[in-house]
């Protein structure tokens, strides 16, 4: 049965014993239940009434950006894209960048201009840490010694790495930072991440 009929949660008293198959749930209820009773005593609480944290993966503590760093390269992202830049010489120019993005592969290459040092292969071939939309991806080189690259993600969520081998270090994706981060964004970027963590929290930011 139910809990009653015409208020939430169960009458006064009521109580699930250990090993009951509604045990997890009602002590769920009684979680959350405090969390209200708390935030309607205290109206300027910032607790989430429902929140979780997920056990640590292991591996590096995020950067600025939610990233990290790479052979040659460094990345942030947001919920819905990763952005990798790599720094380049002012005379480079996209006559030498060889760069090709599948839904779970990523090929980037920087040839040398003028013959001078040798080509740096970023990511040969590579199996990308989560599936993208190929279609909505692309590079840039607009100067200034700096070449991006935007990675559009099928599925919005934390990535540990860009590509997943080994010399590519990972970060633990449970650590990237929500809404204390935000001042960090702007545009649509700052309006992505309000709703992603609004969403996860379940309650504006």
């Amino acid at each position: 049965g139910g809990y009653g009929r015409g208020k939430i949660g169960p009458p006064a008293g009521f109580q699930v014993a250990e090993g009951h198959p509604r045990r997890k749930d009602y002590l769920d209820y009684l979680e959350m239940k405090r969390k209200w009773e708390a935030r309607s005593a205290n109206p300027g609480a910032d607790e989430p009434l429902l929140s979780f944290k997920p056990p640590p993966e292991g591996g590096e503590r995020p950067g600025a950006g939610n990233g990290g760093r790479g052979p040659g390269y460094t990345w942030t992202q947001t919920p819905s894209e990763v952005v990798v830049s790599v720094e380049v010489t002012s005379q480079h120019t996209k006559e030498h960048v060889r760069c090709c993005i599948r839904p779970r592969e990523i090929t980037l290459e920087v040839g040398a201009p003028g013959g001078g040092r040798r080509a740096l292969t970023v990511f040969g071939g590579a199996a990308l840490w989560g599936a993208v939309k190929a279609e909505e991806c692309f590079w840039t080189l607009p100067g200034g010694g700096v070449l991006t690259v935007t990675l559009t993600k099928l599925e919005a969520k934390w990535w540990r790495c860009v590509v997943d081998l080994e010399g590519h270090p990972k970060i633990d994706s449970t650590l990237c930072r929500g809404p204390d981060l935000l001042s960090e964004y702007e545009g649509e970027a700052e309006r992505e991440m309000r709703q992603f963590f609004a969403k996860q929290l379940s309650r504006p930011l």
